[in-house]
């Protein structure tokens, strides 16, 4: 998205080649379509019209996940998330494991969500990220984008929660953003997971940390540190320079931990740098505000 998006550059090209099998040279095309016309007149000519129906029916199938993927991709890059998730849930409705469908669903349920005024709201939105997350995970278990927005969606629906069930919840979240890093280990949103979860735990109050301690097994806030949430947040920022979400969640972390000079740097780069997601404009209203209290 884009970045709180995917945090890469997001067109059909990332999944021209796999929908349709082509390759991108011209004499490569020529050659695939020769093959590919082949025994559909051998079959015509044999007199088997269901065979060459069966094949214009895949051809068919692959041409509606690639023109679904465009129009909804169009459609996110234009910050429409709700007509982006109403081409990518149709194409789900006939085919519900198409992969690249599937996660960026939840990306925009992500965003819908942090667009939403209500609680619940936000809540069914988070919900439906988290679902469409889950089965791209299942539908493709080294696929990079699902587990990033499997650990995003989780991330921002315990954010919704108080603190104890923030803590309950955080192991399954940093399993998630650390299954992305095992597989791109420079991906932006598992590094901006992991740098506002630490960010988070370290701005909760010595009493509350101790309650939490009280209540949940794991000791999960052990470890978690300044230190270590501008450490993934950084790299976060290196790796999608592009996304607001990054530079904003670096500076208010070095707000919140005494460093306002380079907070300050961070937030004017959420307002000095365009909008790619459809959150954006309220992350520079947001940025806009902790300047003015900093």
């Amino acid at each position: 998205m884009a970045a709180f998006g995917a945090m890469r550059s997001l067109t059909t090209v990332d999944v021209g080649s796999q929908v349709t099998g082509y390759p991108t040279t011209g004499a490569a095309k020529l050659a695939v379509r020769v093959l590919v016309a082949l025994p559909l007149l051998v079959a015509v000519v044999a007199g088997d019209p269901s065979a060459a129906q069966q094949r214009r029916g895949v051809s068919n199938a692959n041409t509606t996940v690639g023109e679904a993927i465009r129009l909804g991709d169009e459609a996110h890059l234009g910050l429409r998330p709700l007509d982006a998730l109403e081409h990518y849930v149709k194409l789900l409705d006939a085919q519900p494991d198409v992969y690249p469908a599937l996660w960026r669903a939840s990306r925009e349920a992500v965003a819908l969500a942090a667009l939403a005024a209500r609680a619940d709201a936000r809540t069914d939105w988070l919900t439906r990220a988290v679902r469409y997350a889950t089965a791209a995970v299942d539908a493709r278990p080294n696929g990079v984008d699902g587990h990033a927005w499997h650990a995003m969606s989780l991330w921002k629906m315990i954010q919704e929660r108080g603190a104890g069930d923030r803590a309950r919840r955080s192991v399954e979240v940093i399993d998630a953003a650390k299954r992305t890093l095992s597989l791109e280990p420079s991906n932006a949103l598992a590094h901006l997971v992991l740098g506002e979860w630490n960010a988070d735990v370290m701005r909760l109050s010595t009493i509350t940390r101790w309650t939490i301690r009280r209540l949940v097994d794991e000791d999960v806030l052990d470890g978690a540190s300044w230190e270590t949430a501008e450490d993934h947040l950084q790299l976060a920022v290196a790796a999608a320079p592009q996304s607001l979400a990054a530079h904003l969640a670096l500076g208010r972390m070095l707000l919140d931990s005494g460093d306002a000079e380079r907070a300050r740097d961070a937030l004017r780069q959420v307002l000095e740098r365009p909008s790619v997601e459809p959150v954006d404009p309220i992350l520079k209203q947001r940025a806009q505000a902790l300047l003015a209290q900093s």
